[in-house]
This record gives structure tokens, C-alpha cells and sequence, in this order.
């Protein structure tokens, strides 16, 4: 009997011990209440090359307090960077029309609102700053470009089925005395052709020869800017354009044919189109 009441008594201090404990917890939350976020910081990049840096939070009342700290001193909005707090919504932000490298750094919010408080930290620094740093000026770049008339697809190459090679580009945004020229090792290419309504320009080389590996550029501008395309026929990509071309010739040869002649017969067939560098093995069973 004395050793069941020892450990119902072991039993109930181990109880009220835990229950002690809670208590003071919740004794500490009472008098220390937490502001409770729904959304910790986020980093976005605007297609026009702004950078937004937002939390979200539970719906604070008027009386709210937000202080914001970089690397270790208070901030406030400038025409460089606007700081945004919507109260009612918990929303925290900070945009940036221009991201520079005088940005990356550690973003602190602390929020009061009464007895509550809180504080969330954003480290924006290192690969995390440089990408977004990197997307937002590539935004931006995207943005000018686009000011006036510029490429909507560079330039490319392929093969028809006549094994002609086709260097193409489509420019948008033009107006009448809108210009589109065309180089190869920065000599002007005549032989192009441009339809304005489409905005599509070709240059179709019928017989590729070795001359046609080079480096070539399209320019389009006006009075509102210009923008540049360039292709690189060259190494890699020239040999790209021999393999395209070798497998279109192939593809117009004929079935083999069998001819009588005095000497016996020949077997052979023939091709819509051939390029002298064009390999061939006959195989025998």
C-alpha cells in the first residue's frame, strides 16, 4: 500500500510539474503575444525590371509600428527605394524601381502593434541578390530594346527541302523609315530580301559553299533606337549546317536503278541535289 501511494504521488508531481510549465507558457504569451506571420519575406522581379521584397503577417490594427533595418541601420523611403505598410492587410514591402549592388544586404522587419511584436529578416546577399539582380536588369535591357523597333525572332538558319540555305529574322515595332540591314564580317549583304508588312527578312543561298561560314548581323533602326542579331556560322554550327545539309541531299536521292553496257551492267541512282562534300558507301550483302 505504501509503495502505490509513493507513486501516485511521483505520478501527480510529474503532472502538476508539466502543467507548470505550460502555465508559464502561456503566462509568457499573454504578456508577450507574437505577431503571427502568414507569409515570410518573398523576392519578385516586375516584368518592367522592378524588384519587390514582401512579408505578410496577421491583420495588425491603426496602430501599428513598423521599423525597417538594413544591415544593422533604419531605413526609410527614398525615390530609389519605396516602403510600403498596409496595416489591415499585415502586408510589409519594399520596391525597388532600379535593383543596384548597393541593395544586397540583410532586410529587417520589426513590427509592434500593442503588446504584440515580432521581427522577420531577409538575407539578400550572395547567388540570391546576383540572380535577381541579373533578371531584373535583363528586364530592364528588354524594356529599352523594345522602345523602338527591334527583333522579334534573331536570326536563324535551316535547310529546305531544294537544299537551299535560309537565314531568317522577324523585327516588330517599325514604322516607314524604319531601316533593316544586314552584314557578313561586317561587309553590307545586298542579296537580302525584307517585307516590311511581315516584318520577316531572308537571305537564301542556294549552293552553300565554305565563303558562307562567317559571322553575320542584322541591324534594325529608326529614330527611336535599334536593336542587333547576330549568327555565328561558324566551327560548331557551320558543321551543324554541312550535317543538315548532307541528310537533305540524301534524302532527294533516287532508288537504285540497274543499267545494261558493253561491259556488263552498273548500278547506280542519282540525286536531285549533291554537294561535293557529300561521303557515299555502297555495301554488298
Amino acid at each position: 500500500m505504501c509503495v502505490l501511494i509513493k507513486v501516485n504521488y511521483l505520478r501527480l508531481l510529474f503532472y502538476f510539474f508539466a502543467d507548470l510549465e505550460r502555465l508559464k507558457e502561456l503566462s509568457w504569451q499573454v504578456r508577450n503575444p507574437l505577431i503571427a506571420l502568414k507569409s515570410g519575406w518573398q523576392v519578385e522581379v516586375s516584368e518592367k525590371g522592378g524588384v519587390r521584397l514582401w512579408l505578410e503577417t496577421e491583420s495588425l490594427s491603426n496602430a501599428a509600428e513598423l521599423r525597417l533595418i538594413f544591415n544593422d541601420r533604419e531605413i526609410s523611403s527614398t525615390p530609389h527605394r519605396k516602403i510600403n505598410f498596409d496595416k489591415a492587410k499585415g502586408l510589409v514591402e519594399i520596391l525597388f524601381e532600379q535593383l543596384s549592388r548597393e541593395d544586397e544586404g540583410s532586410y529587417t522587419a520589426q513590427l509592434r502593434d500593442g503588446r504584440a511584436k515580432n521581427q522577420f529578416t531577409l538575407v539578400f546577399v550572395d547567388q540570391k541578390f546576383r540572380q535577381t539582380l541579373a533578371l531584373a536588369n535583363e528586364k530592364l535591357r528588354d524594356i529599352k530594346r523594345k522602345a523602338g523597333p527591334y527583333f522579334q525572332d534573331f536570326l536563324s538558319w535551316s535547310v529546305n527541302e531544294d537544299c537551299e540555305l535560309i537565314m531568317k529574322c522577324k523585327v516588330t515595332n517599325t514604322k516607314k523609315d524604319t531601316s533593316l540591314k544586314w552584314f557578313k564580317e561586317g561587309v553590307a549583304v545586298s542579296q537580302v530580301v525584307y517585307e516590311q508588312s511581315s516584318g520577316v527578312s531572308t537571305l537564301t543561298i542556294p549552293q552553300v559553299t565554305k565563303k558562307e561560314a562567317g559571322s553575320y548581323r542584322a541591324v534594325v533602326s529608326d529614330g527611336r533606337g535599334e536593336d542587333v542579331s547576330t549568327l555565328e556560322l561558324l566551327d560548331d554550327e557551320y558543321d551543324k549546317l554541312l550535317q543538315q545539309l548532307s541528310k537533305q541531299c540524301a534524302m532527294s536521292a533516287s532508288p537504285l536503278r540497274i543499267q545494261s553496257t558493253a561491259e556488263g551492267f552498273k548500278l547506280y541512282c542519282s540525286f536531285k541535289y549533291y554537294i561535293n562534300y557529300l561521303k557515299t558507301s555502297w555495301y554488298f550483302k
